[in-house]
This record gives structure tokens, sequence and C-alpha cells, in this order.
């Protein structure tokens, strides 16, 4: 006997999930960079490209 479920709710939990991981990864490079860097310049061009670094 098999029990079939629908698991479409699950997939966009896991979906949201990763989305949300992604975006607190890019807000935790944005802080470390300010952190390191007193030039607001450059910290501000590295966050810029943070979320196309991001992503390769």
């Amino acid at each position: 006997m098999k029990i079939l479920r629908d698991r479409t709710e699950q997939r966009q939990i896991e979906i949201a999930l990763r989305e949300r991981t992604r975006a607190l990864e890019i807000l935790n490079r944005a802080g470390a960079n300010l952190a390191r860097e007193n030039d607001l310049e450059k910290v501000m061009t590295q966050i810029i490209f943070l979320p196309v670094s991001s992503t390769r």
C-alpha cells in the first residue's frame, strides 16, 4: 500500500528557506565588510557587488 502526498507546500517552504538563507549570507558579508573597512566608498562598492558575487 502506497500513500501519495502532495509535497508542493514543503517544496515552497524549502525554496523560501533557501532565499532567506541567501539574503542572510549577503547581510553577513556586508556586516563583515563594514567591520573591517574604513573607506566608505570601498564599503559601498563591495556591498553593491555582494549579491552578484554570492551567486557564483
